[in-house]
C-alpha cells in the first residue's frame, strides 16, 4: 500500500512543534555536509551523543507530519 504524499500540519501539538523547531535549528547549525542523492539527501554530523539523539527525535516528529518520507540513521565508527 502506497502512502499519501501530503503533510499533516496538525500532527504536532504546540509543545512538539516548539521542540521540533529547536531540534531542526540545532541540526542545521551542526550539519557538516549535505549531499544530494538520487533518492533524497544525506546529511553528515559529528557522531556526538546529543546530535544522534536530536537526529532520532527529529525523525520521530517528522514522520508524524510527513509519514511518506523514508529515513535512515547511521552512526559510523569515529576512529577513536
Amino acid at each position: 500500500m502506497e502512502s499519501v504524499f501530503a503533510c499533516n500540519m496538525n500532527a504536532l501539538d504546540k509543545t512538539q512543534r516548539g521542540r521540533y523547531n529547536t531540534i531542526t535549528q540545532t541540526l542545521k547549525d551542526a550539519r557538516q555536509e549535505l549531499q544530494e542523492l538520487a533518492d533524497g539527501y544525506a546529511f553528515r554530523f559529528k557522531a556526538e551523543s546529543q546530535l544522534i539523539l536530536d537526529a532520532a527525535e527529529f525523525i520521530v516528529y517528522e514522520r508524524l507530519c510527513c509519514p511518506f518520507f523514508d529515513f535512515e540513521l547511521s552512526v559510523e565508527n569515529a576512529g577513536d
